[in-house]
């Protein structure tokens, strides 16, 4: 499972093709996942449905860390 952290520079893909480009995580919300089971990251190998809280000084938006390649 990839680590994302406050501050690191991410490129996002919009999959809904409205935007695209380098950001940085503001937020990881690692709280919500610290419970995570082994069958829970099994899943995540899938798709990785974990929220991040990216933007670019601009405009911010949560997105699935699956749309999210680290820089």
């Amino acid at each position: 499972m990839r680590k994302f952290e406050k501050g690191q520079k991410v490129f996002w893909n919009d999959p809904a093709g409205e935007t695209f480009g380098e950001y940085k995580v503001y937020d990881a919300f690692e709280e919500r996942y610290a419970d995570l089971t082994d069958e829970d990251l099994e899943a995540l190998e899938e798709f990785d449905d974990r929220i991040i809280l990216i933007g670019d000084g601009v405009s911010e938006a949560e997105v699935y860390a699956a749309e999210l390649e680290i820089l």
